[in-house]
This record gives structure tokens, sequence and C-alpha cells, in this order.
């Protein structure tokens, strides 16, 4: 059956598309499928080439293999006429029926290769031969992946059609290419998963299965049962004429090989999900979501993967099935944020909460990959930045633990109510009894699920509740941003930036950090893209807050925003009812207390632990005192006597030093307490913990052994770096001629101690633009 593509079509060469197809009618006549299938598949293959032969010969191109044979052939005929006085030169002029070929010379390969129809595809160039490989095996060259523009046809097909054909011809050459270990039932009812109803199946029509059988002959060595597999899939009970010459040319195509040696009988779920995530071309990002609940139906603890991959989502659980996302609906919710996936039929597959980890990561790839968004608001995939029109989302994630305590509260307490009644009723009927205990039995096996629930969820909240306590002296400024229009959050990560703070939900609690704190921030870029960055913020009070802020384009953005709002707050230092709150402080006129007056943290604590001290001191004096006084004549010499006069001694002790902390506070005026607490709040400052050091805009402060010493820039003569006992130290001199050091102290290491001075000397310099 060594015949040329025009012996099979019984024509001359001819480049008329209605004469080609003429004769393949003709031709097929002869050779049913059924009863000739390889002659079929011979003529059929004849009649493609011989259709791409038509193609260029009307597009007027001459590159064509099959072009080529065609003038390998006539040169061969001319070589018969005249082989008395033709030269190889000769042979490279015969006309071309198309074209006039250009002059070269016809080496004995290219005579070879032109006429031999196994090297019709492609010229090969000529490797010289090598005497040390007779003998050897020969290596089989690796298959070329699948060309469908070769195949007649596939510009009918519609996007759907489209996309499930290039899916199977990607997974069936994969599962040739190791048959061993692919080629069986499981991997074959994986790649045709769902094709068995709508809409994929309406699109199983005859010409789609044309061109599927058309592309099986790149594929080979599937077992017999992968086989019918693939065969119900694409015939199933149709029947008649045309299905019957497909169904005939489908196993004339696609025929057992009883020479591969299988690995195992059956393929196991690990060897199907990784097979199918080959369909990608990088690396494939899991999603593990533990609770999918479909509209009307509450399936709960269904745990599974869900793997993006390409254009297809890759679901992994008790079984393994995918959608193409191009068939997919995303819905967002406007109040949660929920994503809610519905497939081709408008069945839900999935729901996503905004507190996902891999929420802004499935998101995109959906969007990416042709899937269709209904949302009452626009998202913006790349930032994922969108106004916060409601303080409920500020609570979604709070609210959200809460719902799961409360669910496995609810279903522990009915589990147990259930085990209660039938451990105390009692059947005569011997069927009910053998329903009791069954009842029993499975209360007992089933009650640690929602009790476990309950426990986790119920830390968790209670967690979320506490840490939701620095809310309470800042929601009011937060409500006012979020009416005004000045409230921001990035969907699916948890932060939400204001005016003048930033909020974001670190692992199961929340972090209320105000921005005027932040004294610098870095974002640091995820190991991959589909990880989440980090934010780290270093506060004037000398502690790093870090958080999640998403995929590392969101987290740019956030980054970006928060360095606007920052740049916002040192323009506009104070806002006007901030002003007028430290006007008020300013005008009082009797001051009884300083607490007001101190603005910052760690100095109003330290000056309240001080003064708390006296008054104690004072009521244990006083009650030592009248109770030896209401002891009269009597002896009273006893323990208890001297015990109490030792503690009201004690206590007179340390109210008197108390009153060293206190007076180091009372010299300044309230006024400019007041100006520290501000530069400390609300401008660009610097705080060392190990010191108690204030670096701020006009003030040098410094809190040591409850001594409160402030330094205004403008008395410091000098300030610079000493060292003293081997270790770095801070010495200011002032116009009163007094010297204050800083830094020596014995229980810092010196390479700590010397790191801290640096630091507090850096910020110096830059807070002050001076020179140290």
């Amino acid at each position: 059956m060594n015949k040329s593509i025009w012996e099979w079509l019984g024509i001359e060469p001819t480049g008329n598309i209605s004469e080609i197809k003429k004769a393949y009618s003709e031709a097929a006549k002869k050779y049913h499928p059924a009863e000739h299938p390889e002659e079929f598949r011979l003529l059929r293959d004849s009649y493609k080439k011989a259709m791409e032969y038509a193609k260029g010969c009307n597009e007027g191109t001459a590159t064509s293999p099959y072009i080529e044979e065609h003038l390998a052939r006539q040169a061969k005929e001319a070589f018969k006429d005249k082989k008395d006085n033709l030269t190889f030169d000769n042979i490279s002029n015969v006309e071309n029926p198309l074209k006039k070929a250009e002059k070269e010379s016809l080496s004995f390969d290219q005579i070879s290769n032109a006429t031999n129809p196994l090297k019709m595809d492609e010229q090969k160039e000529q490797e010289e031969f090598d005497f040390e490989q007779i003998g050897k095996t020969v290596e089989e060259p690796e298959k070329p992946g699948l060309d469908f523009s070769k195949i007649d046809g596939i510009d009918r097909l519609s996007a759907r059609q489209s996309r499930m054909l290039y899916f199977a011809g990607e997974m069936l050459f994969a599962a040739s290419a190791k048959p061993e270990k692919y080629g069986c039932r499981e991997i074959a009812e994986a790649i045709f998963y769902n094709w068995d109803k709508e809409p994929y199946a309406g699109e199983i029509t005859p010409s789609f299965i044309e061109l599927f059988i058309d592309m099986l002959g790149s594929v080979s060595g599937f077992d017999k049962q992968a086989i019918e597999v693939i065969e119900n899939t694409l015939f199933g009970n149709k029947s008649g004429s045309e299905y019957d010459e497909l169904r005939a040319r489908f196993k004339a195509s696609l025929i057992e090989n009883p020479n591969v040696k299988r690995y195992k009988d059956k393929a196991e779920r690990n060897d199907i999900t990784n097979f199918l995530i080959k369909y990608t071309e990088t690396a494939t990002h899991s999603s593990s979501f533990q609770y999918v609940i479909p509209e009307g139906k509450i399936k709960p603890l269904l745990k599974g993967t869900v793997y993006p991959v390409r254009n297809i989502l890759l679901f992994v659980g008790m079984r393994h099935e995918y959608y193409f996302i191009e068939d997919l609906t995303l819905r967002v919710n406007e109040k949660t944020d929920e994503l809610t996936i519905t497939d081709a039929v408008n069945k839900v597959i999935l729901k996503v909460p905004a507190t996902h980890k891999d929420y802004q990561f499935l998101c995109s790839h959906l969007v990416e990959y042709g899937c269709k968004v209904i949302s009452e608001e626009s998202i913006n995939i790349k930032t994922f930045i969108s106004p916060l029109n409601s303080a409920g989302k500020l609570f979604v994630y709070f609210t959200s633990r809460f719902k799961m305590f409360a669910i496995s509260l609810v279903t522990a307490f009915l589990i147990l109510s259930i085990f209660s009644i039938t451990m105390n009723a009692d059947f005569e009927n011997i069927i009910l009894n053998a329903i009791r205990v069954f009842v029993i039995f499975v209360s007992l096996l089933t009650v640690w699920i929602p009790v476990a629930l309950c426990a986790i969820s119920g830390l968790s909240s209670a967690v979320y509740l506490i840490s939701m306590i620095f809310f309470v002296p800042v929601i009011g400024e937060m409500l006012r941003d979020i009416k005004n229009g000045d409230a921001v959050y990035e969907r699916g990560a948890g932060v939400f930036i204001f005016k003048r703070y930033i909020v974001s939900v670190a692992g199961s609690h929340y972090q209320v950090l105000p921005i005027e704190k932040i004294m610098s921030f870095n974002l640091t870029k995820p190991e991959s893209p589909d990880r989440q960055a980090t934010i780290t913020c270093n506060t004037t009070i000398g502690i790093s807050k870090s958080f999640f802020a998403g995929l590392y384009t969101p987290a740019m953005a956030v980054y970006m925003l928060l360095e606007e709002r920052l740049h916002a707050i040192k323009e506009q230092l104070l806002s006007p009812s901030l002003e007028r709150k430290y006007e008020r402080l300013k005008a009082r006129k009797i001051r009884p207390f300083l607490s007001p007056f101190l603005l910052d943290r760690n100095m109003r604590d330290t000056y309240q632990m001080a003064a708390a001290v006296i008054p104690i001191a004072i009521a244990a004096t006083t009650f030592a005192v009248l109770d030896y006084a209401n002891a009269g004549s009597r002896s009273y010499q006893g323990m208890l006597f001297y015990r109490e006069a030792a503690a009201a001694v004690l206590f007179c002790l340390v109210g008197l030093i108390s009153l060293i902390p206190i007076w180091s506070f009372r010299r300044y005026s309230s006024e400019l307490l007041i100006n520290i607490g501000i530069q400390c709040k609300h401008m660009p400052s610097y705080y060392n913990k190990v010191y108690g050091i204030y670096v701020l805009k006009d003030y040098f402060v410094s809190i040591d052994k409850w001594m409160l010493t402030i330094i205004p820039y403008n008395d410091i003569v000098a300030i610079g770096k000493e060292v003293i006992g081997g270790k770095s130290v801070i010495r200011i001199q002032t116009t009163d001629k007094k010297g204050y050091v800083w830094g020596n102290n014995k229980n810092v290491q010196a390479r700590i101690n010397a790191q801290n001075i640096n630091e507090i000397l850096g910020h110096y310099v830059e807070l002050t633009k001076k020179t140290a």
C-alpha cells in the first residue's frame, strides 16, 4: 500500500479543491471504514494532504512538503525521459505549474528525501555516517507536541469545543508519552470528566468527533478499558450511518497495544492528580478549602484542594473534577466580599470567604482566564483596593469565626440532646432498640467534631474580641472616615487604611496602628508570585509590627497608599478638632494632675505609678498610728504591731522616694509637656526602648530611673558619641554648662549598646538636620 496521495485519490496532482473532494468521495466508496479500516485511514490522510497542497497552490506558495513531493515526482519523470543527456542541474529547472523554482544544485540526499514518503514532512540536514553506531540501539526520537493547525476544519469549532479539543489533545498526548503509567481507565475518566453532561455533551457533534479522531493519530498505548471510556464519551448511545462510520474510524485509529507493560492495574489518586496538573506550564499553586456550602445543600467538612491549572479549575477530593474557567461565573457578595463560583449550568461549585488566604490569587487567576464576574461594585483585580463603605467589612473576620462558633455550639448541643434522649429511652421492640443503639453509637462518634470546632472557633473569637478593645478609643474617628469616604481596604487581605490609622488582621487578632507612629516601613517581596507579601512598620516607640498585605502587586499599592497617608499627616500635623482639644488643655489654670498633659503612654504610666504610691503610703502610715493610739494603756508589743509598723515605715520610704520622679515631672510646665506629647503622637519621632530616650522634632527627652529630663535642641551646644569603659555613650553639653551622659548601662552588651547609640544619633541627625 505504498501509494502516493494522488494514487489513493485516483487523480493527477491538482490545485482544484472541488476536484479533490469529488475524487475523495468516489474513492471512499471502495474502502468502507468497517471493512477496510487501514485503507480508509490512508485514504483519509491522503485527502488531508491533497487539501493542504491545494490550499498552498491557491495561496501561491511552494513551501509545502506536498508541493515538494509533486516537484520531485516531475523531476523523476523528466529523468526517465531524458536520462541520456540530463544533468543534475537540469533537474532543478523542471517547470513548477505554480511558479518557476530558483536554480540550485540538487544533491542525492534531496532526491531521496523528495521521493521517500516517510521524509515528506520536513527536510533534514545530512549528517556524517558513524560506523561505530552500527549494531547499537538507536533511541526513539521524542514525540513532538500536538499541532492542531493542520487539522482541517478547526476554525469551525465553537469556543467551548476548541477548549475541549485542546485540553483532551494535550492530556491524551501526555498520557501516551507514558502509557505504562497513564494509559488506564482512571486517567481516561479524569480527562473526560463531565463530558457526558450538558453543556459539554451537546458539543460532541459529528464534526467535533471527526476532528477528535484526526487528533488520535498522535496518541497511542491506552488499554482496552481506557479506549472504552473514550468511545463511550464520544458516541454514547448515538446511532446512524454517520456515527457508525465515525465509530469504525475511531476503532481503527485507537487500538490497544498489548506490548505495553503496565505499572499498576489502576492509577492511584496521587497519580491522577500529578497527571492532571501537568497541564500547566509552570508550578501549580494549591488552595485548601475546608468548607464548601452550595446553594440548597449543606456540606460541612467537605475538605478538598483546588488547583488553578491554566484555563481549568481542578478539584481534588474524594474524586477528581475540573471545570473550564471560561464556563464559570464569579459572583461577589456586596456585604461580605465572599466569592461564589458557579459552573456552566449555574450550579455552585465553590464558595470562598474574604478571610481565605488565597482569596486574591484565586480571584485574579479566574479573571485572567476569562471567568465572568458579576459584582455590584467595580473590583480592581490588580490592586484589590476598594472604598470602605461599611464598618461591617471591618468586623467580618470576627463575625465569620463567631458564626462558626455558634453553629458548632448548636450542633454539639443537638447531638448531646439526642444522645441523652436515646440513652434514657426504653423500647420493647427489638428493631427500635437496635435503632436506639445505632443512634447512641453515631452520637458518640460525631459529637467530638462540633465540640472541637466549638473550642477552636470559640478561642479564636475570644482573641478577636480582646484585640477589638483597641478600636474603642478610635472607633468614632474611623466611622467618620468611612462616612466621609476617606477609608479604603484591600479585599481578601484584611488591611484597612483610614486617615490616621491602619488596621490589619494578623493571624487571629486585629492590629490598630496609628500612622503617625510609623517611623519607617518596608515591603518584603514573597518568594513566589502566588504567596503573600509582608509589610513591616517600625514605630516611634521602638516596636516593629508586621502584617500580610496580599499578593505583591496589591501589597505595593498598600505600601504607596500608606506612604501617601503618612506624608499627608506630616504636612497637616493636627486636625482642627485636635488643635481645639490641646488649646483647652493649655488654657487650664488649675492643674492638680499632670496625666491629661502627658500624651505619651510611657510618660503617663511612669507618672501615674509614682503618684499612686503616695496615697497608699499615707493610708498605711495613718492606719498604723491609729491602731497604736487605740491600744491605750495595754501592752501592745506583739508581732502584729511590729509588722504593721515595718509596713508603714516601708510605705513611707517608698512614698518619699516616689516624690523624686513626681518632682522631675512637675518642674516642667504643662505647656511644655503638651508640646512634647504632641510631637510624640502626631509628628515623626523616635523612641529607644533600651534607654527610654525620645528623639523628637524640637526636644531630646529621657526617662531614666523614673526621672524625666527634657533638653530643647536650642539649648544643646554639643552632642556626640564617646567611649567610656569600653562602651559607647552619648554626651550632651548645654548652654548652662551642664553635661548629660546616656548609654553607660552595665546590663547592656557592648554590641547592642553601640547599635542603640548609633540609632539614637542617626535619628537625631535625620529629624533635626544637624550634625551630631
